[in-house]
């Protein structure tokens, strides 16, 4: 395993104007405290926006060019995500069964049903089985209209779901008679106005509910609890997988302690043949926010890249998350959200302390309240903690956050910035305003223009202000920009494949890996200069 540096020449980063906006916030230690925001012309859209947006897209793909196995791992992903999925059938009240069904690599999976009252035996059905109800595949050309949430009527006469375009939260809903599926017609799209009874326009962030009398749905702007009293039927289906095996890797829970000795528990999953012997070398995710549990899932696009370079995959269940109920999300919130922090920076610390990577060798990724996380991470950690960054659609202003969109929302776990006393614990830890007078590892900023969630305007400002304050900096610091997606949900197959492979042969040139070829230890070496 190489334990060289990215090759990189730094200074080069496309231009980027610094203007001498200023807001003022209530400190309720300082009493007010201008904040310079040389970066906010990058919050509208406008042609000098578009300009920067089209420069860095153009910068960024330029080096990943130069990395040998990212068509080779994209490709191989590929391959392993082209398998049947399925979601468990579902008894509707016209008493047909409903399920999801994707091929292999279709851009949606698309809702089948059964043809009558019989659940078809998938045991000795190949393919989908049933008949399509639905098929989100013929709503657009390039896969980007989703099926964002459905709703059945008692009776089973309609069918309601809305649809979510390029990734956004906003969603357009349809009430469509089950009577009328929407599926291809000799092999061309149907009428996408035939059978539909009614349209909602503008939703977000809701549910669709029918009441009882099938008359109405109810729906809102805000999130609700959704009804799952429709009768449910666990189904067993195996699938093969090309180039993955469950039974050549293992996943096992282990311990370690936080900087002010909490106990954490962390999942460590890795290819069997992978020993304990500070040679590997580790992704690393987490999130720690809003009461949200995380654990191992199955990843065929990770799975393939922990087998391909030897790596093992680390799940750290930092404070923030509801792992062990509301105290220990709250411990993570507010004033304490910096444990967060130190948590994930502990589990690093961790896994080259007990052996199982090298010092350097740990990539650290998360997304949206996990973004936060990482970026945090990589201003606060000794420099040479982390190897490499991996930051997915992130709130890095942390004093613009409430101003956006839904963001007003996560005040409960961030604190107000507008509120004085929040925003004295706020200020110290928005990655943003604290970039440090060190030397960051190789790092990856990702965002998509339509995401309305956590708005791109986060990870624009960041890539900025990181470009202009460490322009020096010996390793590169990249924004990856997707078009036509949100904030992750909705996305098709092709898109996915294709962001995996730019993050993960991202961390594996950042962090010197070799690919290893089929049943040896070591492979082929690839570094390019730039």
């Amino acid at each position: 395993m190489s334990q060289g540096k990215t090759a990189w020449v730094p200074g080069r980063y496309p231009p980027a104007r610094r203007g001498d906006h200023v807001d003022v916030y209530k400190s309720a230690k300082q009493g007010e405290v201008k904040v310079h925001d040389p970066y906010q012309w990058l919050e509208t859209s406008s042609e000098e926006t578009s300009t920067w947006i089209k420069d860095q897209v153009e910068f960024t793909n330029e080096y990943f060019n130069r990395i040998s196995d990212r068509n080779r791992l994209k490709d191989l992903m590929m391959e392993n995500v082209d398998f049947a999925k399925f979601s468990a059938p579902s008894r509707k009240g016209d008493k047909r069964w409903y399920w999801y069904y994707n091929s292999g690599l279709q851009p949606q999976s698309v809702l089948y049903r059964s043809i009558d009252e019989n659940l078809p035996d998938f045991s000795k059905t190949e393919g989908a089985g049933g008949e399509v109800f639905f098929d989100p595949n013929l709503l657009s050309d390039d896969g980007t209209a989703a099926i964002a949430t459905t709703a059945f009527s008692e009776d089973g006469e309609y069918f309601a779901y809305g649809i979510s375009l390029s990734g956004s939260d906003f969603f357009t809903a349809y009430v469509r008679k089950t009577s009328v599926p929407y599926r291809a017609i000799d092999g061309k799209r149907p009428d996408v106005d035939e059978g539909i009874v009614d349209t909602l326009r503008y939703i977000k962030f809701s549910s669709l509910e029918w009441t009882l009398d099938n008359k109405g749905i109810f729906y809102q702007r805000f999130p609700d609890r959704e009804s799952h009293e429709d009768a449910r039927w666990t189904t067993h289906r195996e699938v093969k997988i090309k180039g993955i095996k469950a039974d050549d890797f293992l996943v096992h829970q282990e311990w370690y302690t936080g900087k002010d000795g909490t106990r954490i528990p962390m999942f460590i999953v890795r290819p069997k043949d992978i020993k304990k012997d500070g040679t590997a070398s580790a992704l690393q995710y987490g999130y720690g926010g809003f009461s949200y549990s995380v654990g191992p899932a199955f990843s065929a696009t990770i799975l393939t890249y922990i087998k391909a370079y030897g790596a093992i995959y680390v799940v750290a269940n930092i404070r923030g998350g509801s792992e062990f109920g509301e105290e220990w999300h709250l411990a993570g919130t507010r004033e304490r959200k910096v444990n967060v922090f130190d948590d994930f920076i502990a589990a690093t610390e961790h896994l080259t302390k007990t052996g199982w990577v090298a010092p350097g060798k740990v990539a650290i990724n998360g997304a949206s309240n996990g973004g936060l996380l990482i970026a945090a991470c990589l201003n606060r950690a000794p420099q040479g903690t982390f190897g490499a960054g991996v930051a997915d659609v992130g709130v890095l202003d942390m004093l613009k956050f409430a101003d956006f969109t839904i963001g007003r929302a996560w005040t409960s776990d961030y604190g107000d910035p507008h509120v004085a006393e929040d925003f004295d614990f706020i200020y110290p830890i928005s990655p943003l305003h604290n970039i440090p007078d060190q030397e960051l590892p190789p790092t990856l900023l990702l965002t998509a223009d339509h995401d309305d969630r956590v708005v791109p305007l986060h990870t624009f400002k960041h890539t900025a202000a990181l470009q202009h304050k460490l322009a020096n900096n010996t390793h590169p610091l990249l924004v990856r920009i997707e078009t036509s997606a949100g904030h992750g949900a909705g996305k098709s197959t092709e898109k996915k494949v294709s962001e995996a492979a730019d993050k993960w042969s991202f961390v594996a040139y950042s962090l010197g890996l070799q690919w290893r070829e089929e049943g040896t230890q070591e492979g082929k070496s690839k570094r390019d200069e730039l």
